[in-house]
């Protein structure tokens, strides 16, 4: 038998005790409900009953903003010398693992009206909460004083407070809409400094140590290999006022996600420089850790172009298929509503698979590349056959038939809607991006990890620079656990598709179904955090916040604050 109240020492245990309560199975009557019971989370194993208690008829601190620092020893309800507390028998539950359950405080009142103890009348109870913990003092008539917490203690500190603000971040939600959900569902929960706290002292840490060594482990596979990278940029919200900018290098055959580099606009100029400067230093990084890259894949940004040309010429650049594939569809469409181009419009989705043809199957000769990309100008307006190449001098398609011929709606030579797609095609700029699609590299890959992070990092959400990057470390550890998922199957083996219908392509579509995700790697950041909790000398009041990683200037403002009775005045008169 243990106390309730046990603090857990996480430090030199794997798998550390837990306790379950226990409760008498006797029905008990009901006991008068409040106007408003307050619902808490309790802990319990799923093997014993519970130890509930009763809502305080006294004052009950139903206040969310209850911190860390509250000590039910010193309660005054407490000082009686034949306080003891409710006792429970130990499991192998640790609190990480254990199940927990939403109770209603009628409920809880309905279980403590008869002393555990001694079984006598409860004469009087009072309550608090810490956070989502709730701490029961229980007087009998036979002078039986009795602590009862909802929680496990972990140095001091209830554990689903420090759990619930991991679990919070872990699955890439934000304290203002879980707050919000508690406080409509009228559950006890933390403050938002103790949130913050929290994270920056437990979470923040424990999840860049743990992305530090995976990243460590993964790059260590790839030493001493000639590695082909695809790399993209993000900023953390739409249009050019962006604060963060996120460039990141996967391994292409893998898909691994190799190293990204978080970027403040303060770092440097302006928005628009983040994407290079991130580039960079990914790829220096990379290169350090003794990797060997002959080949990276990326859109294409005339800043990182000139860079890998200047400084980097022993790296073959490509471009990826899909972001020039992009353009051009997007540039005929804009020109196909013209007057006089309207029947281009049509062909468009045949323009762009033929230039995915033309990449894939032109062997990495860019002249053959070119010469296949350049030949939808013949074809489409019911030309298969030409001089004008050196390599390529013919469609490779059947020869049509009649019927076939008769079908298309081919373009007249000369007219506008041609002249437009030959605008198009033959642009010298084009042409020359072109060449740099002869290994037929896209990054679709790095479109789906992008669309992956803004389930941690919504763009139209701020963060703070360290919990941008921890939320960033989330999404590529979820990326690298969870790729290369076969696809789903039936029952009966058959594999697994959903159809949909994309506003792009404004048709139905059938996409296959992956298996499941796996997240037994959160489990291991839980216990990482509790560990963390465990082993901290002081408590977590007196945690002094660390600043980034990086030197930053305190925000991105390019000139000092000024007074804010200034700022006011000024907000306030400008209309006058």
């Amino acid at each position: 038998m243990c106390d309730a109240s046990t603090q857990y020492d996480l430090s030199h245990i794997v798998n550390p005790e837990e306790h379950s309560y226990c409760l008498t199975s006797s029905p008990i009557p009901a006991a008068p409900s409040t106007s408003h019971p307050p619902s808490f989370l309790i802990t319990s194993d799923p093997g014993s009953p519970i130890a509930f208690c009763t809502e305080s008829e006294g004052e009950v601190a139903h206040d969310l903003d209850i911190g860390t620092d509250y000590d039910p020893s010193s309660d005054t309800a407490a000082a009686d010398t034949s306080v003891t507390s409710i006792q429970s028998e130990e499991t192998n539950f640790p609190p990480e693992t254990e199940p927990k359950y939403i109770v209603f405080g009628s409920c809880l009142q309905a279980l403590l009206r008869f002393c555990p103890n001694c079984g006598a009348v409860v004469e009087s109870t009072s309550e608090r909460t810490q956070g989502s913990m709730l701490t029961v003092i229980l007087k009998c008539s036979n002078g039986h004083s009795i602590t009862w917490n909802s929680q496990p203690l972990v140095k001091d500190m209830p554990a689903g407070n420090l759990l619930a603000a991991n679990a919070v971040l872990l699955c890439g939600g934000s304290f203002t809409k879980f707050v919000q959900f508690a406080r409509v569902f009228k559950l006890q929960f933390i403050s938002e400094s103790t949130f913050y706290r929290i994270q920056d002292a437990y979470l923040v840490p424990v999840i860049n140590e743990i992305w530090g060594k995976h990243q460590s482990t993964v790059l260590q596979q790839f030493k001493a290999i000639p590695l082909c990278l695809l790399g993209d940029g993000r900023c953390d919200s739409p249009g050019y006022s962006a604060k963060y900018g996120t460039y990141t290098h996967l391994e292409q055959e893998t898909g691994l996600l190799l190293d990204f580099q978080l970027v403040q606009v303060s770092e440097v100029a302006n928005s628009v420089v983040m994407e290079r400067e991130g580039f960079e230093r990914s790829l220096r990084k990379l290169q350090a850790e003794g990797l060997c890259i002959k080949q990276i894949a990326t859109d294409r940004h005339i800043q990182i172009a000139a860079t890998m040309r200047k400084k980097y010429p022993n790296i073959d650049h490509q471009f990826d298929v899909w972001h020039v594939s992009k353009g051009i569809v997007k540039k005929l469409t804009q020109k196909g509503k013209s007057k006089g181009c309207t029947k281009l419009l049509p062909w468009i989705q045949s323009i762009s698979n033929h230039l995915w043809w033309s990449s894939q199957t032109c062997d990495g000769d860019s002249q053959i590349l070119t010469e296949k990309w350049t030949s939808v100008t013949h074809h489409i307006v019911n030309v298969h056959s030409w001089e004008s190449a050196t390599k390529f001098k013919a469609c490779e398609h059947e020869e049509l038939t009649r019927k076939e011929c008769d079908e298309k709606d081919w373009l007249k030579p000369g007219s506008p809607s041609h002249e437009t797609l030959k605008e198009v095609v033959l642009d010298k700029k084009l042409l020359t991006d072109i060449k740099k699609l002869n290994k037929f590299c896209h990054t679709g890959m790095l479109e789906v990890y992008h669309s992956l992070v803004t389930k941690y990092c919504p763009k139209r959400q701020h963060f703070g620079y360290k919990g941008m990057l921890a939320r960033i470390q989330l999404a590529a550890l979820d990326h690298n656990h969870n790729i290369g998922r076969e696809q789903a199957t039936t029952k009966e083996g058959i594999k697994r598709y959903k159809v949909v219908f994309p506003k792009a392509t404004k048709a139905w579509v059938a996409k296959p179904i992956a298996e499941t995700k796996s997240y037994d790697y959160l489990q291991e950041i839980s216990t990482f955090v509790l560990q963390r909790r465990s082993m901290e000398p002081n408590p977590i009041k007196h945690h002094k916040a660390k600043r980034p990683p990086v030197d930053l200037a305190m925000n991105i403002a390019g000139y000092e604050q000024p007074p804010k009775e200034e700022v006011i005045r000024r907000t306030t008169t400008r209309f006058h």
